[in-house]
């Protein structure tokens, strides 16, 4: 088939084959799907098409971690590239952080600001595979700090739309990982400077919640109800402002 091509390069990590493809990306629209993942075979059309009848420069589904037995183990928030498909332009000038884990979190905030509207499809069509040996759930070393900063940049960019219950969630998530990093690091891992300066981020994103007005027992409890019943909170939240939206129409 004339439409596909194949690149050949040398193993550098997930960023650099996604810099790689966007280079030599020719088409009007852009997605991501990593190796070991499962697609949904309608994927890529259902994305396209609530694209094109939103008029929307972005489209983003549902996402089902699987573990390797494939059985389904929980949803997560639409913050992987893998879960989108994206109009070439928005992805102009965008380069995937190399050297770093959580390449998506880093990159979001970016694309989306770019985009003037998203439209979204409720449908769980990418099913990521958790891998036991992989680098997002392998045992915790220093690199895994790099959630902090990709959370923190998450965080300012909902502030700076005044989504606040979404930035109290960020720092929550920043405080929750950041401690159960430091549970698996050596005495000797915890005077490096990685996780001075995540300390450091925290402690900013704490200043930043408190100034915002964020810091509200609402935002607090609803928090408290995602890292409980994640499912749950996402029906709760989402559907619900969806059905309000209805009932304003």
């Amino acid at each position: 088939d004339e439409r596909v091509r194949v690149i050949h390069k040398a193993n550098g990590g997930v960023s650099t084959a996604r810099n790689a493809g966007l280079a030599a990306a020719r088409g009007n629209w852009v997605g991501f799907v990593d190796s070991d993942d499962v697609i949904d075979k309608t994927y890529l059309e259902k994305l396209y098409c609530a694209a094109k009848q939103s008029g929307a420069e972005i489209a983003a589904c549902n996402m089902l971690f699987m573990q390797e037995d494939g059985i389904p183990c929980r949803l997560t928030p639409l913050i992987q590239a893998t879960t989108r498909l994206h109009r070439r332009d928005i992805l102009e000038g965008v380069v995937f952080p190399v050297g770093k884990n959580y390449e998506d979190a880093f990159t979001t905030p970016e694309i989306f600001e770019r985009a003037t509207a998203v439209a979204c499809v409720e449908e769980k069509l990418y099913h990521y595979r958790v891998q036991s040996a992989s680098i997002m759930h392998g045992k915790a070393n220093l690199k895994n700090l790099d959630e902090i900063d990709a959370n923190y940049g998450l965080l300012q960019c909902t502030l700076r739309h005044g989504k606040k219950d979404a930035a109290y969630l960020q720092y929550a998530l920043m405080k929750r990982y950041f401690r159960n990093i430091k549970k698996q690091l050596s005495p000797e891992l915890l005077q490096d400077a990685r996780v001075k300066r995540a300390e450091t981020l925290i402690a900013q994103a704490k200043m930043e919640i408190r100034q915002s007005g964020a810091c509200t027992l609402r935002n607090v409890l609803e928090t408290a109800f995602c890292f409980v019943a994640p499912q749950r909170y996402h029906a709760y939240k989402y559907h619900r402002n969806t059905a309000r939206k209805e009932t304003a129409r």
